[in-house]
């Protein structure tokens, strides 16, 4: 039901009369809806702020394991994989 209430506008409108009627299923509130997903872009560039971050604090991009960065309430785990090498 769940789907239905989400994605009501998609619904033609024969299928929006029997969710409302028939089931009783009320199209959901701008505060039911989930946010939207974060993007790979988006993941990257915040990985790559904390990177730098690190980097300017710290003086090199030896991560710990489980090193988490804060900044402005959003924390970024910089992941082994994702970690920069320091170029000679």
């Amino acid at each position: 039901m769940k789907a239905q209430q989400l994605g009501f506008d998609k619904l033609s409108t024969v299928q929006q009369w029997m969710c409302e009627h028939i089931l009783g299923i009320q199209p959901a509130t701008p505060d039911d809806k989930p946010e939207p997903r974060t993007s790979q872009a988006d993941k990257w560039a915040l990985h790559l702020t904390a990177a730098r971050q690190y980097h300017q604090r710290e003086g090199h991009l030896k991560v710990p394991r489980k090193n988490a960065a804060r900044e402005a309430g959003t924390s970024a785990v910089l992941p082994q994989s994702a970690r920069l090498r320091e170029s000679a």
